[in-house]
């Protein structure tokens, strides 16, 4: 074999069919969930300088291209892809490298990241049900004066694009002092943390996935774990980031079914617009999906994350935020790019006065 494929690493996930000269012939990994869904990350490592196709067999490739990193993660970038299916690179001997479907974010970027930023608090929200600790961050210190917000992300496992913009909101929260003279902050980066660590899907997992786990009998550790903090915490604000499916080349906030809420979240969503990064063109008509449109609506298989805190008494603004895998207003969502959203959403919670 000239060439080896491997997925023993967080975050791995590839299943190799076969090889044939130089094309490599590869599908995602679906197990524990009922979807065909689109994630994969594997590594490449060649014994000799050649060209190599990877070949897929369905559409897991968005048309921003490939996410390669040769640092095994710690940096990333996009390259061009033949297809919504197959992408080359040209190996270099004994060079190994990664890629994947986007920027993977998993909990050694998190270590990182905390490490540089000791005015983020760790906590313990609880332990996964394969046993790991799943984190619950704080910032700023608790008064009655101040607004409690929620922030979460990965409650679908692959979704990685949302902690990098949680990192961005993280960075301008502590580079703005009156922000944490108005809010106190809680963050929850992995709420399926199993998933993330070890390469699911997390989308449609058996029987239900973590964002429809918002009903009368949760299953997860991390659900009921995160309202039982709601009913402790009263959050006033929350927002759960998400990325969508591959064809969705945009960020987008779904609306409510709640009137004062939904008032809120177009405020927000015109505060983004003018605070925001300059490439965004984020505005209400185009990037608020209202409520019962398309896939905002209830669901049969459970309550995700934020219509649940949307319908608790205490809520003034509840909504998932959707951030795309490749393009924003026509623009690719490099790691920098998701930061520069993520502080513009911190500028629009600064400038928002909540109803």
């Amino acid at each position: 074999m000239t060439i080896r494929i491997n997925t023993d690493f967080p975050g791995g996930n590839v299943v190799v069919r076969g090889i044939r000269e130089k094309t490599v012939l590869l599908r995602q990994d679906v197990w524990r969930t009922s979807l065909d869904w689109f994630y994969w990350y594997f590594e490449a490592e060649s014994e000799e300088d050649a060209v190599y196709t990877f070949q897929f067999y369905s559409r897991v490739i968005s048309s921003g291209g490939v996410a390669m990193t040769p640092d095994r993660g710690r940096s990333w970038k996009f390259i061009p892809s033949e297809t919504w299916d197959r992408f080359s690179w040209e190996m270099k001997k004994g060079v190994p490298v990664r890629f994947c479907l986007g920027q993977q974010y998993l909990q050694e970027d998190l270590d990182i990241f905390l490490e540089k930023n000791p005015a983020i608090r760790r906590d313990f929200l609880c332990w996964s049900p394969r046993g790991r600790e799943v984190e619950l961050l704080r910032i700023g210190e608790e008064s009655p004066e101040k607004i409690p917000i929620l922030f979460t992300a990965r409650h679908h496992a692959c979704e990685m694009h949302a902690n990098h913009v949680l990192e961005g909101i993280f960075t301008e929260i502590l580079q703005t002092p009156n922000f944490l003279a108005k809010y106190v902050v809680f963050a929850v980066p992995f709420v399926d943390k199993d998933g993330v660590e070890e390469g699911e899907q997390g989308k449609g997992r058996v029987p239900h996935d973590h964002n429809r786990d918002y009903i009368e009998e949760s299953i997860y550790p991390e659900t009921i774990s995160l309202k039982k903090l709601g009913e402790e915490k009263q959050f006033q604000v929350v927002m759960d980031f998400h990325c969508p499916g591959l064809a969705a080349e945009k960020i987008f906030i779904f609306g409510s079914e709640h009137p004062r809420i939904e008032q809120n979240i177009e405020r927000f969503g015109e505060l983004l617009g003018e605070v925001g990064p300059r490439w965004l063109n984020f505005t209400v008509d185009s990037n608020i999906h209202k409520f019962g449109i398309g896939y905002n609506k209830t669901y049969p298989d459970g309550i995700p994350c934020s219509r649940y805190f949307a319908g608790r008494p205490c809520a003034r603004m509840a909504f998932s935020n959707e951030i795309s895998y490749d393009f924003a207003s026509g623009v690719l969502l490099t790691q920098e790019r998701l930061r520069e959203y993520g502080a513009g959403i911190a500028r629009a919670l600064l400038n928002m006065e909540l109803r």
